[in-house]
């Protein structure tokens, strides 16, 4: 009975995904894309990303950004200016997505400068994909400066009813002119954004980096040694604790990270298997709601 209902589900996260990574290989239209392979050395891998996060192919850009008059007009660099270079990574296959692109050239400065000019001046981006088109909304967001210079962009649109947030960081260096795109259906935590963004900007200049966890999926599994056994749990986020309490027979891995990832933002998450499940001991005692409330407790 619910396979209409995921296949629907699979249909609509397939088709985010898809105009995802067509925005990442479009939005930073200032740049010629020529992959250069001492640029493309600099890029993020998925070795540098937390676990769970692989590298996709990015996608060839079919996005008509005709409609959207202040990006439209921004003049291409020839490849003779400009070497380039980028990269897609997605979570589980889907969402969350990460995207990254650097180029070098001569022209590194003015074209940092006129991207950032037009996307100050964009509140509104339409762009067709299929035929239909996508009215976003864009404006400002505040991620602390990364490099010698940043700014970052949130885009908010729908596709066939499900939102999706994409949120952009243009940054330099003293030699590369580089960008980073989170997307999501949720808005990620700003500190997120922020270390992927300071990551990239290690990269460049050709520091090594390890990104530690930036989502639920990514947080490694902790065992808490109790009077009642060892627990096997997550924790991911900042604030005022929350505790998931899966229904038996369930593991933490059950929830929809999104959701988690959204809790995230505002609540320390703690979840955890049950009672004989994963890293969970099996309680000696009789398996009751009160003794699994007891071991919880622990």
């Amino acid at each position: 009975m619910n396979k209409p209902v995921l296949g629907s589900t699979f249909a609509r996260v397939t088709a985010i995904v898809v105009v995802v990574a067509l925005v990442v290989a479009t939005v930073a239209v200032v740049l010629t894309r020529t992959t250069h392979t001492t640029v493309q050395s600099r890029l993020l891998t998925a070795s540098e990303l937390p676990a769970g996060w692989s590298a996709v192919a990015p996608q060839p850009s079919t996005l008509n950004l005709s409609k959207s008059a202040c990006l439209a007009g921004l003049p291409s660099e020839t490849t003779a200016n400009v070497s380039s270079a980028s990269a897609s990574f997605a979570e589980r296959s889907a969402l969350p997505g990460l995207g990254e692109y650097l180029a070098t050239g001569p022209s590194i400065a003015s074209s940092y400068a006129r991207a950032t000019r037009a996307l100050a001046a964009c509140h509104s981006l339409a762009f067709t994909q299929s035929k239909k088109t996508i009215n976003a909304t864009i404006s400002p967001l505040s991620v602390p400066k990364v490099g010698s210079a940043s700014s970052s962009y949130t885009l908010r649109f729908s596709i066939k009813g499900f939102p999706v947030v994409v949120d952009i960081v243009l940054f330099r260096t003293l030699s590369y002119l580089g960008e980073i795109i989170f997307s999501d259906s949720v808005p990620p935590q700003l500190a997120t954004l922020t270390m992927l963004a300071r990551a990239a900007v290690a990269k460049a200049d050709g520091r090594s980096v390890r990104v530690s966890a930036i989502s639920v999926v990514s947080a490694r599994v902790l065992v808490a040694h109790t009077s009642m056994g060892a627990v096997g749990y997550r924790i991911f986020g900042h604030g005022p604790p929350l505790v998931l309490i899966m229904g038996y027979g369930g593991t933490m891995q059950t929830w929809d990270p999104r959701f988690v990832d959204a809790l995230a933002q505002r609540h320390r998450v703690v979840m955890f298997d049950n009672a004989g499940i994963g890293q969970t001991h099996a309680l000696a005692t009789p398996l009751t709601i009160d003794a699994m409330a007891e071991q919880t407790s622990a």
